[in-house]
């Protein structure tokens, strides 16, 4: 088996090859794009991370909500210990 750097038809085949391979490379890419982008289009997975998301904030405003109110509700529980104390 001869190398192809060292076929001395290795130029002139390289040349003469070369606007096959690019028509070539060209319409094997377009229909590999279409087809990542049918797969993206179809994909759901975005979607559904979204939705958890959406839960999870709903679900940290809700605690800070009731974590806040609490707070109030026991600062003014422990400031009227203090004053009777006193």
């Amino acid at each position: 088996m001869v190398l192809a750097c060292f076929d001395p038809w290795w130029s002139v085949l390289k040349i003469a090859v070369a606007p096959f391979t690019k028509t070539l490379h060209e319409r094997l890419i377009l229909p590999a794009m279409i087809v990542k982008f049918r797969q993206f289009i179809a994909d759901e997975g975005g979607a559904t991370s979204i939705e958890y998301a959406i839960i999870a904030s709903g679900i940290a405003v809700a605690i800070i909500t009731i974590v806040n109110g609490l707070g109030t509700a026991l600062l003014a529980k422990f400031t009227s210990v203090s004053t009777v104390l006193h």
